[in-house]
């Protein structure tokens, strides 16, 4: 064979064909028992290649050197050789690289197939030469990257269209971790191998591809990238139709040209999107840095419809699939909670930027923004709804994020949108205990449920139960109890701790009720509890969307300003948010009150919720009712000091006026769902002779619609029916008392405050400091306290029962 090579005055096709017949032999035998037989056949194919590419210069359009170099792609990929003759066939192929890179031209295909099967050492103490490097110190990169060095070294820019797939596709294999493929699909796994060594040089080529990209992108002239004419472009499925509309399935018609590399760069997007869960932990943050630098690269070149796309298409989807690899775990966030709130974060910033950068762009980016919007609050609505506490709060954290960032430039549409995703965050974090709600009556001391069988199970008792049960006990009584009612944070007893580490509250449903032949119904205790201290979070976030620029005072320096401009407005978001979706927001707190209400009417529940958490009192809503009426309230004041700055006492004569008319002429019918939500607030307190009530005022419904985004008058009708409503509550509270002076003693039940005046705790949630900007992570707003101003306390009490 050496002899055909070196004979010139045989054409190139009589050496084809004889290395066809040649090369599988040479691969059998490398792959034989007997090692020195398998070295030898290396030492063969290494000797005929070197002479080949010394001797012979690859023709234009012919792909010799990619069958030449085939046998060792096949060597590789068998994986029939033991070690020592995979170690020989990568060092054969760095010093065919060192000696003859320039004509390898179509070579490199399989060369780095070859390498992508590269595994580390299965002993610990046995060391890879080619894969030793000292990158994190500055003074050198393993050999094996010399290989990748020289490929983009190459003058000849077609070679590196040919070969640039399978050049992304072997340098992923180093960030994704060598030998780790038991487990680098659920991204649990931390690699005994020194391999950040590894993955940081692999990212270094990386980037280096996508500036070779960004200015091959440039040229008139485009080489033709065959690979990627044939690379699979993900597509969004189901909606490809809607996205349609939207215009996000013709961005790839915008920018590619048939050449192929708009396709090769979303394979490169689309291997490290993948990789941010996929690879070893410790590998995921600088893979996390490259990917958002190379996102907000691509909004320059090829442009902002190319980045909004990789967001939408590649970034959105695989956080969604982060999200839902626990399949219920709540140990698989024990490791992988820090990463994910970092990449989450990262996402909400890069999607804050997009929107900031390309709402107002004369291109007409405004649907495809918002199908980006859409996708980025779906994903935020799901990590809220998660059991794992972190994850939950981070998803609200990251709302409050997006809308205190980006919410000045949001367009109706995109209010519409926060508005929905607001509603299907409130709606999954008051599932659980409304669940609850329907199985008991209101008044019912019932332990075990009026329309069901309650029942409890508890786990066997493990070494890391306990831990796990103070925090849990730590979170109940933030849910469910006052703070002036909460035991310290250390306590010494143990009450409850068979049952609050992962209850289950198991729900026996009578006969004629079973559905689908299905009997029962189970309700972690954990579920319960996160869920509801996650709607405290979003009531918070609410207060800070609202209200924090109107109840936020003016600083000292501030002070000489406002006095010289009396005629100064306050701001905030009310002016931002239109009439109709600022009534979704209102009706929400509505529900968040009413239920919070409800579930302080049905004793036995209250009782059975104590009895699992083990607090020092019978559970309450009372800081969730006395949070949605403080912010529904004074938004309805702010909201109509936004629009109506000059309103007069006779404008609002005549609008209640006209609406008292309107009421009289009309036989209005009230639903029996907002007819009166504080119906059932006197019942809260004991049964003091409530059926001596004597006076009942009813009021029609509280949730009052705008006519349009121009009506304002609705917010006055609101504030009065509350009010009034309010009022009514308040006699008949007192009523109540007095009727029940000479028939029980006084009971002192636990204080509940009125309309309290909380704090904002005003901070931007960060990744905690892999990210230099303000990027939103995990609020770490434990406790939402809530205090009363001097201005709401009763004189002369301060346990008063609503």
């Amino acid at each position: 064979m050496l002899r055909i090579v070196r004979s010139r005055k045989r054409p190139l096709l009589h050496l084809m064909r004889c290395w066809h017949l040649v090369a599988p032999h040479l691969v059998e035998a490398a792959c034989h028992k007997e090692t020195h037989v398998s070295r030898k056949a290396v030492s063969f194919i290494h000797d005929i290649l070197t002479e080949v590419l010394t001797v012979w210069s690859e023709p234009s359009h012919f792909h010799f050197n990619e069958a030449l170099f085939r046998p060792f792609e096949r060597i590789m990929q068998l994986e029939l050789c033991d070690e020592d003759v995979q170690d020989q066939v990568v060092t054969s192929i760095g010093e065919l690289v060192e000696v003859c890179s320039t004509r390898i031209q179509s070579g490199w295909r399989p060369l780095f197939s070859a390498l992508e099967t590269v595994r580390s050492s299965s002993s610990k103490s046995e060391v890879k030469e080619y894969l030793v490097g000292e990158y994190l110190m500055g003074k050198c990169q393993a050999p094996v990257f010399d290989v990748f060095e020289a490929f983009l070294n190459t003058d000849n820019i077609q070679v590196f269209a040919n070969a640039a797939t399978s050049y992304i596709i072997c340098l992923m294999k180093f960030v994704k971790g060598l030998g780790e493929a038991d487990c680098k699909d659920i991204g649990d796994c931390t690699s005994g191998y020194p391999s950040t060594d590894l993955c940081l040089p692999a990212l270094d080529y990386l980037r280096k591809c996508s500036q070779l990209l960004a200015k091959i992108y440039k040229m008139p002239l485009k080489p033709i990238f065959l690979s990627g004419k044939f690379a699979n472009v993900p597509q969004r499925g189901q909606e490809q139709s809607a996205s349609s509309e939207d215009g996000i399935e013709c961005v790839l018609s915008e920018f590619d040209d048939d050449t192929g590399l708009i396709n090769v760069w979303i394979l490169l997007l689309e291997e490290l999107t993948t990789a941010i869960s996929n690879c070893p932990r410790q590998h995921q943050p600088p893979t996390l840095d490259l990917l958002f630098e190379l996102l907000r690269d691509i909004t320059k070149t090829p442009g902002p419809g190319f980045g909004i796309y990789a967001v939408v298409h590649l970034l959105l989807p695989t956080m969604s699939l982060w999200l839902h690899r626990s399949h219920g775990d709540h140990s698989y966030w024990d490791g992988a909670s820090a990463n994910f709130k970092h990449a989450i974060g990262l996402s909400c910033e890069l999607v804050v930027e997009h929107i900031q950068s390309f709402i107002h762009s004369d291109v007409g980016y405004e649907n495809m923004i918002n199908t980006m919007l859409k996708d980025l609050f779906k994903l935020l609505v799901a990590c809220v709804a998660e059991t794992t506490e972190t994850i939950s709060r981070v998803g609200c954290s990251c709302i409050r994020y997006v809308l205190v960032t980006a919410g000045p430039v949001f367009t109706e549409e995109m209010w519409r949108l926060a508005c929905c995703a607001l509603e299907d965050a409130f709606s999954t974090t008051l599932e659980p205990v409304k669940n609850l709600l329907g199985y008991f009556h209101s008044g019912s001391e019932n332990l075990s449920g009026d329309a069901c069988e309650m029942k409890m199970a508890a786990p066997s008792i493990s070494p890391s139960a306990e831990a796990e049960y103070w925090r849990i006990r730590a979170m109940a009584q933030q849910v469910f109890m006052l703070d002036t009612q909460c035991s310290p944070k250390t306590p010494n007893n143990k009450e409850g701790f068979e049952h609050a580490q992962s209850c289950l509250l198991i729900i026996e449903l009578p006969p004629d009720k079973k559905s689908n032949g299905h009997s029962q119904k189970s309700i972690p205790f954990r579920t319960i509890v996160v869920s509801l201290l996650s709607h405290q979070v979003l009531l918070q976030n609410l207060y800070d969307i609202l209200l924090e620029e109107f109840v936020k005072g003016p600083s000292h320096t501030e002070e000489k300003v406002v006095h010289q401009l009396p005629e100064t407005k306050l701001t905030g978001f009310l002016r931002y948010i239109s009439m109709q979706n600022l009534a979704v927001i209102f009706d929400l707190l509505l529900d968040s009150y009413r239920t919070a209400r409800e579930f302080d009417t049905r004793t036995g529940l209250k009782c059975l919720l104590k009895k699992v958490s083990g607090i020092g009192g019978a559970a309450n809503l009372y800081r969730q009712s006395a949070m949605s009426f403080n912010i529904y309230f004074h938004a309805l004041i702010c909201a109509i000091v936004t629009n109506q700055e000059n309103i007069t006492a006779e404008q609002v004569k005549k609008i209640l006026f006209e609406e008292d008319e309107r009421s009289t002429d009309s036989s209005q019918q009230c639903s029996s769902e907002d007819e009166d939500i504080f119906e059932e607030t006197a019942q809260v307190s004991p049964p003091r002779g409530k059926e001596k009530r004597q006076w009942r005022a009813r009021l029609p419904s509280l949730s009052v619609q705008p006519v349009s985004n121009a009506d304002w008058a609705w917010l006055i009708k609101r504030l009065h029916k509350l009010c009034m409503e309010l009022c009514n509550n308040y006699i008949q509270m007192h009523l109540d008392l007095e009727n029940s002076a000479d028939e029980l003693p006084a009971f002192r039940g636990d204080p509940v405050l009125i309309l309290p005046a909380f704090q904002s705790e005003i901070s931007t949630p960060s990744t905690g400091a892999l990210s230099g900007k303000n990027t939103p992570s995990e609020d770490d707003r434990s406790q939402i306290r809530d205090s009363l101003t001097e201005n709401f306390t009763p004189k002369g009490s301060t346990d008063i029962l609503l």
